[in-house]
């Protein structure tokens, strides 16, 4: 009786050991899948920002090229004109002082 329970103890240690050095595995090969996927998931992410503004931008060149086309004006010169308007109120202003 005595060495059947001497044996079960040992193969209940035994398993104890195997089953720590199994979780220990199974720790570290998750943390390589999660690693692995933390990777993949930068990388799927700067793909597609990098895709959005390559969009972003062609979208903005085409409706550059179609604001000129139809002749409408663009900010930059509805700005330059209202610079032009103020220098030359100035110049008119100083005109009609003297």
């Amino acid at each position: 009786m005595f060495g059947t329970l001497k044996y079960f103890f040992l193969y209940c240690y035994e398993a104890a050991e195997t089953m720590e050095k199994k979780s220990s595995e199974f720790a570290e090969e998750r943390h390589k899948r999660m690693e692995k996927f933390r990777q993949e998931h930068q990388e799927m992410e700067d793909r597609a920002k990098e895709k959005i503004n390559d969009t972003r931008d062609r979208i903005k060149e085409q409706m550059q090229e179609t604001v000129k086309d139809i002749g409408l004006i663009t900010q930059t010169e509805a700005n330059e004109i209202k610079k032009m308007i103020a220098d030359l109120s100035k110049r008119v202003d100083k005109i009609g002082k003297k």
